[in-house]
């Protein structure tokens, strides 16, 4: 299968990308830099990952994009559909909660992160999750649409059911993909394509290991006393791959518009 992963080289992105590589899967990588890899740590260089994803004969290409730009976006995606002829499924992982504007989407949460955000870091951490889904789906779909088959997932957060303190901005966004991902199923039911959206909790990433320090005392100690309990740890990132690659399998071919909370039951209201 031919794949699209956006928010590729780390956190998340760069998971879904080692998980899926390991399974033969030709990868489109998808960031905003080629240095954001290095941001946390995670891998040395975008060679050395484009070397370690490809030792299992997978077709491995970085692109670099700023997913906020649709003109962009559209420019890109049709290098890669050159390249890769057939895409079957597009991952859609670009986000975070990252307030300003460095090239890399490197730093940290805006000062003031509650409803008095600043409006330019309110629209910052907005485009970069619900305008980066946006224009993802809006560049992937005439291509899938060509072939009336095709599966697109989408990243909310667990942010986006409860009303979560400073974490307005981040929340409304993620609330917004929820509701775009649900509008979107309905309208590509015609063309055979199916649109899902998964809501993560807490995960291991190296992102979220990176900045756990900065986190509140309070976090921090729910993370160290959470017991033996699987279910109340924060996820490993396979987790979240591995309902990632049920949803993008047929095995989910009559699943679509639906949001899959990941959270260990943390949370069992409807989403």
């Amino acid at each position: 299968m031919n794949l699209i992963i956006t928010g590729a080289t780390r956190g998340l992105g760069l998971s879904h990308a080692m998980y899926f590589s390991k399974k033969g899967f030709n990868i489109a990588l998808v960031d905003i830099s080629e240095d954001a890899c290095k941001v946390y740590k995670e891998v040395d260089d975008l060679n050395h990952l484009i070397e370690m994803l490809s030792k299992n004969n997978s077709k491995i290409k970085f692109y670099k994009c700023d997913l906020t730009n649709f003109s962009l976006t559209e420019k890109i995606f049709e290098n890669i559909f050159n390249d890769f002829t057939k895409i079957s499924a597009g991952v859609f992982t670009a986000g975070g909660d990252i307030a300003g504007n460095d090239k890399k989407a490197a730093g940290g949460k805006a000062k003031i992160n509650n409803f008095e955000i600043a409006e330019t870091d309110h629209d910052i951490i907005f485009n970069r999750n619900y305008k980066t889904t946006l224009n993802s789906i809006k560049a992937l779909v005439p291509h899938l649409k060509k072939n009336n088959f095709g599966k697109i997932v989408t990243t909310s957060s667990v942010s986006a059911n409860y009303g979560v303190v400073n974490e307005t901005a981040y929340s409304i966004s993620k609330a917004a993909v929820v509701q775009l991902t649900r509008s979107v199923a309905s309208e590509m039911r015609d063309y055979g394509i199916n649109v899902n959206c998964i809501s993560p909790a807490a995960t291991l990433t190296g992102r979220f290991l990176a900045t756990l320090k900065n986190r509140s005392k309070e976090d921090q100690e729910k993370i160290k006393n959470s017991g033996n309990s699987i279910l109340k740890k924060p996820a490993k990132p396979e987790y979240i791959s591995s309902v990632v690659d049920f949803l993008i399998s047929d095995k989910s071919k009559y699943i679509s518009g639906q949001v899959i909370r990941i959270d260990g039951g943390q949370f069992t209201f409807p989403t």
